[in-house]
């Protein structure tokens, strides 16, 4: 058996230290902690579902990261890295774990999405069209915007108010504020909160960056060309791969097939 060339062994290592170099590069990380354990994400979730009036015992919990690449995108262009790095720090939503709580037999479905940082991004109450009717109360401006601020850990003073929408449902009515700044960082991005009441319950509230249109499209555009690609190296390695096999096949079939070494490297 031939030992690989040490040239391809230094190639290797000076290839792979490159890449590490420049990855920040090539994609924009991020500076956070993003190996929080999926347990203390589902407890702290259940815990702010309680303050929030909803009581999560026997409820299973599904942990998934999910981030805004639009936004990360857009915050990395229009700041540069140090100071996306610290807009990221500081709580902005982009990055989160997303935590949904189902139950056997249960038709509602809850969901929280908490920053890295332990803030709420997100949480929306189930309610099923037969659920018993909640009844309607009336919240004021400065109500809500009170509520949201202090779910979300965010003073919302200098906030402009956007919407005050009001939608009947079958057992409730939802009544919604939205809200919306500029990101004092970089005035070409906008930052949104939102809270929806039905009666006394706090139904959904949320917080996100709106990127530019620009970055949307951009990220799309990627996205196709990115499965484009993908399309194109299934096209061309599928005639080697089909050829490999059959060759193996053929080899096994006439007995000379060389077993030894996969049966080691799998039993390994």
């Amino acid at each position: 058996m031939k030992k690989t060339p040490l040239w391809l062994w230094i190639l290797g290592l000076l290839g792979g230290a490159f890449f590490f170099w420049r990855a920040s590069a090539l994609w924009p990380l991020v500076d956070v902690d993003l190996h929080e354990p999926a347990w203390r994400v589902e407890r702290s979730a259940r815990r702010q579902a309680l303050a929030l009036g909803l009581d999560l015992t026997g409820f299973d919990a599904r942990t998934v990261y999910e981030p805004d690449d639009a936004a990360l995108d857009a915050l990395d262009a229009t700041l540069g890295r140090v100071r996306a790095q610290k807009v990221l720090a500081s709580g902005a939503p982009v990055v989160r774990n997303a935590v949904e709580f189902t139950r056997s037999g249960d038709p509602h479905r809850h969901r929280l999405d908490l920053h890295p940082a332990g803030n709420l991004a997100f949480y929306q109450r189930g309610f099923e069209d037969d659920d018993p009717p909640i009844p309607d109360l009336s919240h004021s401006d400065s109500e809500a915007r009170g509520r949201l601020g202090k779910l979300l850990r965010l003073p919302l003073d200098g906030w402009t108010t956007i919407s005050v929408a009001e939608r009947k449902q079958p057992n409730r009515t939802e009544r919604s504020f939205v809200y919306e700044r500029l990101l004092p960082e970089s005035p070409a991005i906008r930052e949104r909160c939102a809270i929806t009441f039905a009666g006394p319950l706090v139904v959904r509230a949320v917080r996100n960056i709106v990127a530019p249109p620009a970055f949307g499209r951009d990220a799309r555009r990627k996205s196709a060309l990115g499965e484009s690609l993908e399309m194109v190296g299934l096209l061309l390695f599928a005639p080697a791969i089909l050829a490999g096999g059959a060759v193996f096949l053929l080899h096994l079939r006439a007995g000379t097939a060389r077993l030894r070494g996969p049966a080691l490297l799998a039993s390994g």
